[in-house]
């Protein structure tokens, strides 16, 4: 007898993640339909913000103990710093994205604090707020993140030391701040407090990183195709498992987000991200070398953007909704083709650091 077929294996998983893609949809064409780029203005003003909020709930989490009414999530991971998240690891991701704005505000008024207290007393308050972000990363004891702060702080020495000193002057000036980052990660590895944050386990068991992205070629092997229908990993990855090795935890999602989504959605999905990642990857190099206006906050978004496009590679961080919509606020940014201003006059030099950017 006739019977009907879905592409999805279970096709009611399909209707969740087309609701869950409609959040960074609507945010992308929000901040991509400004029609003027002061509001996009006060959002850069807020970002550094909601990364200093989440980077303080996460200390107080580990201060003076666990304290579970400081967590946001039932299931999460308990004692850790995960501020604002379930997941130490998106944490980490997440202040990682806040970061080049806090970095980029306190940048930019710093140049203009000779005419004016209120530069120098903004060039110091984004300084003090990168410096909590920063700590509220090694707290979170992802490794992943402090690969990436690293990261980070390259691509801002590159921006603006590169064309003015020697490479030796830049390495000696860039050398201080790593040697510091380096430090104070040791410094919390070794606190009692945050012992066993960060590590990976490397046997190939069902719930390690190896495990579960060996298994997971396994599926994609078998449906590389068409895909076994977004959102459907946590029912697929169970029959393709060892059961002998099967414990107590489950798999909800593959700390792969690329082999999660080729498992999901096929070659058309693949497709579909290489098409996207090229076209980020030109607009990297068409930003990093423009001189139009605005340079600033695109190159933050520049950064912040390729922080989850590395992370997911170890991690679901694309699967985060707020991670997610972040994300799509990062491409409306750098999508959006700035037009050239009137110079600005210098009373708004004075009092708005962020107005060059």
């Amino acid at each position: 007898p006739d019977e009907i077929r879905t592409i999805s294996l279970f096709p009611e998983k399909v209707w969740t993640t087309l609701v869950a893609f409609s959040l960074p949809l609507a945010v992308f064409t929000l901040i991509a339909s400004l029609p003027k780029k002061i509001e996009m203005r006060a959002l850069i003003w807020a970002i550094p913000m909601f990364g200093a909020a989440s980077s303080i709930l996460g200390l107080a989490q580990i201060i003076g103990g666990v304290a579970p009414e400081l967590y946001l999530y039932e299931n999460t991971n308990m004692g850790s710093a995960v501020g604002a998240f379930a997941n130490a690891n998106h944490q980490s991701c997440f202040l990682l994205m806040t970061l080049p704005f806090a970095v980029m505000a306190s940048a930019q008024a710093a140049r203009g604090w000779k005419q004016s207290d209120l530069n120098l007393a903004f060039a110091i308050f984004y300084a003090a707020i990168s410096m909590v972000i920063i700590v509220g990363i090694l707290a979170s004891g992802s490794i992943a993140g402090y690969v990436l702060l690293v990261g980070v702080a390259i691509c801002f020495g590159l921006k603006y030391l590169a064309k003015r000193l020697s490479l030796l002057k830049v390495s000696m000036l860039f050398g201080g701040p790593v040697v510091v980052i380096a430090a104070l990660a040791a410094l919390f590895l070794s606190d009692p407090l945050l012992a066993g944050l960060g590590e990976i386990p490397f046997e190939a068991g069902n719930d390690s990183r190896i495990g579960m992205n060996l298994t997971g070629l396994e599926i994609w092997q078998q449906h590389w195709l068409l895909g076994t229908g977004p959102g459907t990993v946590a029912q697929v990855f169970p029959l393709y498992e060892n059961s002998e090795t099967v414990g107590s935890t489950f798999v909800n999602h593959l700390h792969n987000d690329y082999l999660e989504w080729a498992i999901e959605t096929g070659l058309p999905g693949v497709l579909i991200v290489f098409s996207v990642f090229l076209w980020i990857v030109r607009r990297t190099f068409s930003l990093a070398f423009s001189s139009k206006a605005y340079p600033g906050v695109q190159f933050a978004a520049l950064i912040a953007i390729w922080v989850p496009i590395l992370h997911s590679s170890v991690d679901y961080s694309f699967r985060n909704p707020a991670i997610i919509a972040f994300a799509a606020l990062m491409l409306a940014i750098i999508a959006v083709e700035f037009g050239k201003r009137a110079a600005p006059t210098r009373q708004s030099r004075a009092i708005v650091p962020l107005s060059n950017l």
